[in-house]
């Protein structure tokens, strides 16, 4: 959702709110003993441009063997229409938490921080982003996942 604050007219900050949640749910499929039935094509992978942009893209994944819950939220602060050409520079935050059962996140906190450049072009939008990802309460995690800085285009 994209909320326009101070209601200026024209806008003059824009925040920019997502807010994800995804379980896998296949029935008998999803139980300890069954989970491995489950095709990959249906896990979840998070990171990248879409979601936790501090993480490569599908790089949290549970060591390629994906998650089955997904739990996300991300706010970005854009300046509109104050530099030339149209440039849009913004913040950027995104947090999340993942689970390999269905209905059931870990305590690990995913979170990402950075800024970026939006330029609404003729040709469309392009977009540019760099982003840290760090990791909060990781001793919960069976898996090790670095902290980096990643850039997307």
């Amino acid at each position: 959702h994209l909320w326009n604050l101070g209601e200026y007219s024209p806008p003059l900050f824009v925040l920019g709110t997502r807010l994800q949640g995804i379980t896998v749910d296949a029935g008998d499929l999803t139980d300890a003993a069954n989970a491995d039935l489950i095709p990959i094509t249906e896990r979840v992978f998070a990171g990248g441009d879409e979601n936790l942009r501090g993480f490569p893209r599908r790089s949290l994944g549970n060591q390629g063997v994906g998650y089955l819950s997904f739990l996300y939220l991300g706010l970005e602060l854009r300046l509109i229409e104050e530099l030339p050409y149209h440039l849009q520079p913004f913040l950027l935050w995104d947090w999340g938490r993942l689970g390999e059962q269905r209905y059931k996140v870990d305590q690990a906190d995913f979170v990402s921080e950075g800024f970026g450049l939006r330029w609404p072009s003729p040709f469309g939008t392009l977009r540019g982003t760099i982003a840290r990802g760090r990791l909060f309460n990781a001793s919960e995690l069976r898996h090790d996942y670095p902290e980096q800085s990643v850039y997307f285009i």
